[in-house]
């Protein structure tokens, strides 16, 4: 099985370098480079939950589909996002804090643990690569197959499904990157999006 997985990992790597030199013609391209993306990382979530034993292959697969990410960005060279926002981008990204701490509150609050610094900062990082991912690669590209809003929802479905197999998480997800994706469109800010989902999760 490890041996399989190594070939696999072999195999999702050439894709990706197919795809970076010799792009398919713009009717797949958008498709093939979101299903690329995602593959690691969603390889990496699978995987562990499957198999503890090849979590250094499952790490490796989704450091390719990032890097793969990265490397489209880089390659078009034109950023049509920024960092920050105004202070509307910052209230609407963060209005579902609230609603947020109402299902803390209905869990039992007393039993939940906040985490210490060092994994609070931890979580920004990654709640960050999670939504430039999806906001600034997957949604971009949605946006050229299909209508505004139809790409948000599709942005959204795979956001949940990148929170597999938990189906209470799952939905939750759903229901915030419905949300993020829809400011994200109007203010196009990444950093606010980035707390709103470090401060809900």
């Amino acid at each position: 099985l490890r041996m399989l997985r190594r070939v696999a990992l072999l195999l999702y790597a050439l894709v990706m370098l197919s795809l970076l030199l010799r792009p398919p013609p713009p009717r797949w391209r958008a498709l093939a480079e979101i299903v690329t993306c995602l593959l690691g990382p969603l390889w990496l979530i699978v995987g562990l939950h499957l198999r503890q034993s090849t979590a250094a292959l499952d790490m490796c697969a989704c450091a390719l589909g990032l890097a793969f990410a990265a490397g489209l960005q880089w390659r078009t060279r034109s950023r049509d996002w920024r960092w920050s926002g105004d202070v509307r981008a910052w209230l609407s990204a963060l209005a579902l804090l609230p609603a947020a701490l109402a299902l803390c509150f209905a869990a039992n609050v007393h039993a939940l643990h906040l985490p210490d610094m060092r994994h609070a900062l931890v979580y920004v990082a990654w709640a960050g690569v999670q939504q430039w991912l999806m906001l600034t690669v997957v949604l971009g590209r949605l946006r050229t197959l299909l209508p505004t809003a139809a790409a948000v929802v599709a942005c959204a479905a795979l956001f949940a499904l990148l929170h597999t197999p938990n189906a209470t998480l799952m939905q939750l997800c759903l229901l915030a990157e419905l949300w993020w994706a829809w400011c994200f469109t109007r203010a196009r800010a990444l950093l606010p999006v980035t707390l709103a989902h470090a401060l809900c999760a």
